[in-house]
């Protein structure tokens, strides 16, 4: 009876891989059109992106957000 039970537990749990294996060379769900039109998409996202980062100015100076909160020592100078 366990072998039974057994059997049938491998057959529910192996059956929904089974029907996800793919039975063309491409796989589901791709569609040349909407993969073209996704890699425009992104390539304007990216120009986009490098266009504000592009517009940010340069820091004049390092920010330390902890500046205020420790006491800055002067360099000490090395020994020879």
């Amino acid at each position: 009876m366990r072998a039974i039970w057994a059997a049938v537990v491998t057959a529910m749990l192996t059956a929904p891989a089974h029907a996800q294996r793919a039975d063309t060379k491409e796989p589901r769900g791709v569609d040349p059109i909407a993969e073209a039109e996704k890699k425009r998409t992104s390539e304007e996202i990216d120009r986009a992106y490098r266009s504000a980062i592009d517009r940010v100015p340069a820091a004049s100076q390092k920010f330390d957000p902890w500046g205020g909160v420790r006491e800055v020592e002067p360099a000490k100078p090395k020994k020879k």
